[in-house]
């Protein structure tokens, strides 16, 4: 059976589950011809444009004020960074949460109808509390059983940004920082909302990426490379793209990896007249007549730097009305495809992405 056929019965099976579940939630359910039109190739352009398959999740965890901020594969498990862990928290330690990748398979074969979410108790040292206009997590990755952070603050001018480091102790019961590791990273435009919201990663390096790395807004993009020890940092240049990179996955064996790149239409700053990944490759679809851009695109660390491979980007469906979602975590699903997740707006999504 080839892989193509493989992927056109999972993408059935999960749209007969969704149907079950929608009949109990509010979970988007496309029919298959909608999901059939939605995939087509548009006839104006060479791009296919793909849905987004909602994920239920628990009630627990939809909550709009949980603003996911990052998604990182811990072994078999999806972790899910929260912005603010520590939120109604009174005190003791906050929480991160995962989904088994074992359990996200069985659903997506039609195997089980729900996903279980398991809580980590999250230990920051008090960071939130001490570090000066605290504006939460923005990036996450673990090598082995190592956790790394980025964190946002408005505590410079405008704003500062760190990276720290801890541990993941247990069966990922719990995540400790270690306050001692925390390093400032310098922030590269006087954006007032700006600073490194991506992790990528090979063996060895961590790379941090800057959110806003467009040419109108950042005359020298680069992303910050360290070690897994946080001993030493060095500069990455990176190539300018429009609008804003608020996640990406991990480095495959030829360093590709993937990233958001998100516009939602009340960032006027971060407008632009042209852009080239959209004159390289046209626009599909819902992008043709819509102002948000949704779209994932892949880097190479080639010579030193990060570049874009040639490879056509991955543009989502997008919602009618110009309502924007707000993509802040990717993961890569083996061969089949992304998940995503969303931070408060329009509300807190789990979404599924199948390539095929």
């Amino acid at each position: 059976m080839t892989k193509t056929r493989i992927k056109t019965i999972l993408l059935t099976l999960i749209i007969l589950i969704l149907s079950l579940v929608a009949c109990s939630s509010n979970v988007f359910t496309p029919s298959e011809e909608k999901i059939e039109s939605l995939t087509a190739q548009n006839p104006d352009s060479s791009l296919e444009e793909y849905v987004v398959i909602e994920l239920p999740i628990p009630a627990s965890i939809q909550a709009a004020s949980m603003e996911f901020s990052g998604l990182a594969w811990y072994q078999d498990w999806l972790v899910l960074l929260p912005q603010y862990p520590n939120r109604g928290a009174s005190g003791k330690p906050g929480s991160l949460y995962a989904i088994n990748k074992a359990e996200l398979l069985s659903f997506i074969a039609g195997e089980t109808q729900n996903l279980s979410v398991k809580t980590i108790l999250f230990d920051d040292q008090g960071l939130y509390q001490e570090l000066k206009g605290f504006e939460g997590y923005e990036a996450i990755a673990f090598i082995e059983e190592k956790i790394f952070l980025t964190i946002e603050t408005s505590g410079g001018n405008p704003m500062k940004s760190f990276l720290v480091c801890g541990r993941v102790d247990g069966e990922l019961d719990e995540i400790v920082l270690d306050k001692n590791s925390l390093i400032e990273i310098e922030t590269q435009n006087s954006s007032r909302n700006a600073s490194y919201e991506a992790f990528t990663f090979d063996d060895e390096n961590i790379y941090a990426i800057y959110e806003q790395n467009g040419a109108e807004n950042n005359a020298q993009p680069y992303a910050l490379m360290t070690d897994a020890e946080l001993s030493s940092t060095e500069t990455i240049p990176i190539e300018p793209v429009n609008y804003r990179i608020t996640d990406a996955s991990m480095m495959d064996a030829q360093k590709n990896f993937w990233a958001i790149n998100y516009f939602y239409p009340g960032d006027t700053h971060l407008a632009v007249d042209s852009d080239p990944i959209s004159e390289t490759y046209g626009l599909p679809g819902t992008h043709q007549v819509s102002e948000p851009v949704e779209r994932l695109i892949q880097f190479q660390h080639q010579d030193g730097k990060f570049v874009l491979t040639n490879t056509p980007p991955v543009y989502l469906q997008l919602l009618p009305q110009d309502e924007a979602r707000n993509w802040e975590g990717l993961v890569l699903l083996d061969d089949l495809g992304f998940i995503l997740v969303t931070d408060s707006f329009p509300k807190t999504i789990l979404g599924l992405v199948l390539i095929r």
